[in-house]
């Protein structure tokens, strides 16, 4: 049955809405900055959907366009209200079919949605009516990160949807509670590194909290972290390359210091600009590579004649 053909108009004021009702939610990370400057300058054009049950008004179509009529203070809006005998399963398939041909399904958007669909319909007919549409594999481990992920808080999404984390940062983000997951995104967001440096600390921190038996978290209460943070006189990106350093310094404490002696060491090398000396991988050994760049063939020979007199 298609419910949209049996709606009736109504006009409401748009703050009766109940947007805490998640029942058609189908998520939108992007910035509502510029739909609430079309609504503001020429309404809404296209009516949103609404259905009227026991509990009070809730989105079906259009939560967006609503909550940003309640943002620039629109008193009134024409919405359709669908039947209250609409089940869950119909109305969330219009939600979703009502996206689906505008929208780009990154990891945040799909984990909600996928979690969601997996909620409201069999196994076997997610991945045979939705997954394809959403470019998500029918098999493999995707499907359960994603419905993972789907329990994170709207925040969290927004940041995997930003690109400030990764979705393999996200997955572990999502082993966490909610106290100690907004604990490690406050850090996060003060130090202000990329994706990438974030997958760094993080991983490197769950891998501690495995070895120490305690949250990842409860390692940013450490002292040394603690005035990091509130050293108001160090720049930001500095900050965060010591945080990163440190964070390293727990994981890898012997790496550490054989860089650090290397360091050391090195500083005290009579070497120029054309010459660098570099240490083994992960200093396995106590082999050096020297590396002299020479400006042309004829000096080229004469360090190498110079070195093997050496050797």
């Amino acid at each position: 049955m298609n419910w949209l053909d049996h709606t009736r108009l109504r006009s409401l004021e748009p703050h009766e809405v109940n947007f805490e009702d998640i029942t058609f939610y189908i998520p939108n990370y992007s910035d509502p900055f510029p739909l609430r400057k079309s609504i503001e300058r020429v309404g809404i054009l296209n009516r949103p959907v609404v259905q009227h049950l026991s509990n009070g008004i809730i989105p079906v179509l259009g939560r967006r366009r609503l909550q940003a009529a309640v943002a620039v203070g629109i008193r009134e809006v024409d919405v359709l209200v669908v039947s209250s005998e609409m089940p869950a399963t119909d109305g969330f398939l219009l939600a979703f079919m009502d996206n689906a041909a505008n929208r780009i399904f990154d990891s945040a958007f799909n984990a909600v949605v996928v979690k969601r669909l997996l909620d409201l319909f069999p196994v076997d007919l997610v991945a045979r009516e939705f997954l394809p549409i959403l470019g998500v594999p029918l098999r493999g481990p995707r499907l359960e990160r994603l419905r993972l992920l789907g329990n994170l808080e709207h925040h969290t999404l927004k940041w995997l949807a930003d690109g400030r984390i990764v979705e393999k940062t996200a997955v572990l983000m999502a082993q966490l509670d909610p106290p100690n997951r907004a604990l490690l995104l406050d850090v996060l967001d003060r130090l202000g590194m990329n994706a990438n440096k974030n997958a760094e600390v993080v991983e490197n921190l769950f891998d501690l909290s495995v070895y120490h038996a305690k949250p990842p978290a409860d390692l940013l209460l450490d002292a040394t972290v603690q005035e990091l943070l509130i050293d108001n006189a160090v720049p930001t990106p500095e900050q965060a390359g010591r945080f990163r350093d440190l964070v390293r310094s727990w994981k890898f404490p012997e790496l550490v210091d054989k860089e650090r002696a290397f360091r050391e060491w090195h500083a005290n090398l009579p070497v120029s600009q054309n010459t660098k000396v570099r240490p083994a991988q992960s200093f396995e050994t106590e082999e050096c590579t020297v590396e002299i760049r020479v400006a042309d063939r004829a000096r080229a020979q004469r360090v190498l004649e110079m070195l093997k007199d050496i050797g």
